[in-house]
């Protein structure tokens, strides 16, 4: 072992035994996505299970429903009538969030069946994360559960309802790859897993932050911040060296299959830091 492999070891023994990262509070977290429908092939489309909104004769590359200015309502609704508080399918979701200042915030809700929930009334800028946190007998959704924007969008070029999210049935979570640091942290990105099982394809994590100073740029200018070429069947773990994202960096990963019947999955590998 090399002196600057064991000084990496310790560094990372210490934050998993202390939770701190060089004496700042820490919590491991990671982004989970999916997807098997692509709408066109060789051109770059984001990971997720559901087709993403977009403005009229853009590509499938924006950040699902990312308005510059107003923000948002946040509801959810189940396609099965088994997803209900004392159903056998997913009772209860968890929405992690960011609010209209950027800070993170939990909703926990009550599901009721094909009856929309109100989860959030507003002030939403941005969704983190949606998976279940109660089921019943089944331990899986008995339908498909999207949470959605609150009736239409109200800022241009967006229209009509936002899908934000989905729990697919016979599934838990959402698997969007798609991330923003809240405000007052920052992300370090440690490793990035990537699995091709039946199309070559290029995947690349974007982000709009500047590749050289790693700090904040515009809105919706997502920039490579990766990029790896797979085969079909192929799985690839790709090691980063902690890659800092500042607060309110959208993050994601996209990939460009040579067909749309491509199937990809990835693992995003973090550190969500306390600025201070």
């Amino acid at each position: 072992m090399s002196f600057f492999e064991k000084i990496e070891t310790e560094n990372d023994l210490s934050a998993s035994l202390t939770e701190q990262y060089r004496s700042r509070n820490y919590k491991s977290a990671y982004i989970l996505g999916q997807r098997v429908n692509y709408p066109t092939a060789d051109v770059l489309h984001d990971i997720c299970e559901f087709t993403i909104q977009r403005p009229s004769g853009s590509p499938d590359n924006y950040r699902i429903y990312t308005p510059t200015t107003d923000t948002y309502g946040l509801q959810v609704v189940s396609t099965s009538a088994n997803d209900t508080a004392l159903g056998t399918g997913v009772r209860s979701v968890q929405i992690n969030y960011l609010d209209q200042d950027w800070n993170e915030q939990i909703a926990t809700i009550d599901m009721d069946g094909t009856s929309t929930v109100t989860a959030v009334a507003s002030g939403v800028r941005r969704v983190n994360e949606f998976h279940s946190i109660e089921t019943g007998t089944l331990s899986v959704a008995g339908g498909d559960i999207t949470l959605e924007t609150i009736g239409t969008t109200p800022e241009a070029p967006w229209t009509g309802r936002q899908t934000l999210g989905l729990i697919s049935e016979g599934g838990n979570k959402d698997v969007t790859a798609i991330f923003t640091v809240p405000e007052g942290k920052e992300v370090l990105i440690d490793q990035l897993n990537l699995s091709s099982s039946n199309q070559d394809q290029s995947i690349r994590l974007i982000s709009n932050t500047d590749p050289t100073s790693r700090t904040l740029i515009q809105a919706n200018c997502f920039l490579f911040q990766t990029l790896d070429f797979i085969g079909s069947n192929t799985n690839v773990t790709q090691k980063l060296g902690l890659l800092k994202f500042p607060s309110r960096a959208d993050i994601k990963v996209s990939s460009s299959p040579v067909s749309n019947t491509a199937d990809t999955s990835c693992h995003v590998v973090m550190k969500i830091i306390d600025k201070v």
